[in-house]
């Protein structure tokens, strides 16, 4: 399998426990210290980006590069991925009437988004 496929493979599966790791945190914020799920969000989602950075940079991309410039710049992708993520699912919701009816399908194409976004810019920008 040639190498850009790999690391996306890799790329979504290190995004997967990232999800894994919000999710649990909303989840247990939301049970032990009756935390609402946007203020939970606060501590899952730095949460997530630093444990994806990590895994990616040692395991993905195998970077070398400066933890002082590189960690902000991950961040900064991952914010962009999650505002595209949002801006899908608005517009997906706004113009196509049916994802009123499904919105889960709105959330797919905003996650594919996102992903696309969030690989792209890690693999030209962060882990250059």
């Amino acid at each position: 399998m040639p190498v850009r496929w790999t690391r996306f493979l890799k790329f979504v599966a290190i995004g997967g426990i990232g999800f894994a790791i919000e999710a649990s945190i909303i989840t247990l914020a939301g049970h032990w210290w009756a935390l609402s799920p946007m203020a939970a969000r606060t501590l899952s989602f730095p949460s997530a980006v630093m444990a994806t950075w990590w895994l990616n940079r040692k395991y993905n991309f195998r970077s070398q590069n400066s933890l002082i410039a590189e960690g902000p710049r991950y961040f900064l992708v991952q914010i962009m991925g999650a505002l595209s993520n949002l801006g899908v699912f608005i517009l997906c919701l706004s113009v196509i009437p049916l994802f009123t009816t499904w919105p889960v399908a709105g959330l797919a194409a905003g996650a594919t988004v996102g992903l696309a976004v969030n690989f792209l810019f890690s693999s030209v920008y962060v882990f250059k």
